[in-house]
């Protein structure tokens, strides 16, 4: 009469700051006791290197009709809104001015400005008529830029509400 061999397969995983651990264990049972075979595989983590990212960087590597579209859009919103803060945040273009002012970004098909507001959409629903809006987002062409002139008025209407918001917030305090 042969004795049955079990086998027992235990997986684990540990991950800390800096190591990786994994575990495969193979354990044998014969006549009630346990060997086991282990494997131990220790790798140390890459750190995730988050090189400072910078309007121009993220321009930089756009093809060279999204670089100039936006970076026109970037110069309208800098006319706009000089004491904005520009910065990265989500890895797009953010303007930050009493709040978040406006974004834009680049994808595959099209470009976006991101208004930050559903007001400023309805407000000026006419003149964004050729445009596909998204909620907050004016998706455009490449070919079919939005016009400096408009960019600066979205950017005035979302400065004043910004603003307004503000001062409700400072006068609750």
């Amino acid at each position: 009469m042969s004795q049955s061999t079990r086998y027992i397969v235990v997986i684990a995983y540990w991950q800390s700051r800096k190591k990786r651990i994994c575990l495969l264990g193979i354990f044998e049972t014969e006549k009630g006791k346990l060997y086991t075979k282990n494997k131990y595989s220790i790798q140390k983590m890459k750190k995730k290197s988050k090189p400072e990212v910078t309007v121009d960087g993220y321009l930089e590597v756009l093809p060279a009709k999204e670089n100039a579209v936006l970076t026109r859009i970037r110069k309208a919103i800098k006319t706009a809104a000089p004491k904005a803060v520009e910065k990265i945040s989500y890895k797009i273009p953010v303007y930050r001015l009493n709040g978040d002012l406006i974004a834009f970004a680049a994808f595959k098909e099209h470009c976006s400005l991101i208004t930050m507001s559903t007001n400023v959409i309805k407000k000026l629903k006419k003149e964004l008529d050729t445009y596909k809006i998204s909620g907050t987002t004016i998706q455009f062409y490449p070919d079919k830029p939005i016009p400096p002139a408009l960019v600066r008025k979205i950017v005035s209407l979302r400065i004043r509400e910004n603003s307004e918001a503000a001062e409700k917030k400072k006068l609750k305090k």
